[in-house]
């Protein structure tokens, strides 16, 4: 089964009124002031699906600071949730910040069939990832729903981008330490974080910690087509979970391959297939 861990979907509501939107939320309007950033409903990334032979797809809406902004979106997740229960998992946006009313959120959309809480985007919804008193209330709630939480990452060096942020390595380390037994995946590789297990004294606090691609093409080289080997020094529980960060486009697929000694990742281009090949689990990729 192939699943696309990182599909962000929007309501169609908030694509014909973009602009009304933009003035809403300074986040949204770092990410989406451009035409060029495409918003994608729920029919279009299930089409999507079919075409790249996608099973699943892990979806969510945005990470508003406007909590009555984010139950609006998790409404429209769990209504694609429930017309496509075969495709969908739905994960819920809350603003940490709103410390009970998001506790309030993560419990109603729980109970509505969604399976995680993210993406949170810290940087935008105006508080500190690995601030403890904030994130407790939200790790307590999902741990007691046995849900994932998915945070949005940044790189600490590298080109400036929209969406780049102050959730880098350090922060999600520190969130892991005071937070052990909450399964945390950090998106666009935890702003590098993942390379960072290769230290033993970090990867001895990683064990809940995983990892997405989302939106690699557009953070690393892809001309000519590069790949990079994660070697067997990674601790057991590394997962790597290839994905679209679909935006109305396919750009990568997801797949979270077994747990695994050696992985071998290509970019760029779309998925064509993938094959098991002892010790290495490969990634196959058209350019």
């Amino acid at each position: 089964m192939i699943i696309d861990f990182h599909a962000h979907i929007t309501a169609p509501e908030v694509i014909a009124r973009r602009d009304k939107y933009l003035e809403r939320d300074a986040w949204f309007r770092e990410l989406y002031a451009s035409p060029k950033a495409r918003l994608c409903p729920v029919e279009e990334l299930v089409a999507a699906m079919e075409h790249a032979h996608i099973d699943r797809a892990v979806v969510f809406g945005f990470g508003w600071r406007d909590m009555g902004l984010c139950r609006q979106d998790n409404d429209y997740v769990m209504d694609a949730v429930t017309r496509y229960p075969d495709k969908l998992i739905g994960f819920a946006v809350v603003n940490p910040g709103a410390r009970d009313e998001a506790v309030g959120e993560i419990e109603r959309c729980a109970a509505g069939g969604l399976r995680g809480v993210g993406e949170l985007m810290p940087d935008g919804q105006g508080f500190s990832f690995d601030d403890e008193r904030t994130m407790a209330p939200i790790v307590e709630v999902a741990m007691a729903h046995d849900m994932v939480l998915l945070t949005h990452c940044s790189e600490p060096v590298g080109h400036l981008y929209p969406g780049k942020g102050l959730v880098t390595p350090d922060k999600v380390i520190r969130f892991a330490q005071r937070f052990p037994e909450v399964t945390l995946v950090c998106a666009h590789w935890g702003g590098g974080t993942v390379f960072y297990e290769l230290m033993p004294e970090v990867a001895r606090i990683m064990h809940h910690v995983y990892y997405d691609t989302a939106a690699s093409p557009l953070l690393y080289q892809t001309s000519p087509p590069v790949g990079f080997r994660v070697r067997c020094s990674l601790p057991p529980t590394f997962l790597l979970s290839l994905t679209s960060e679909s935006f109305g486009r396919w750009r990568q697929p997801a797949y979270p391959p077994p747990r695994c000694d050696e992985c071998w990742v290509e970019m760029p281009g779309e998925f064509s297939n993938w094959e098991k090949a002892d010790p290495l689990y490969t990634i196959g990729v058209e350019t």
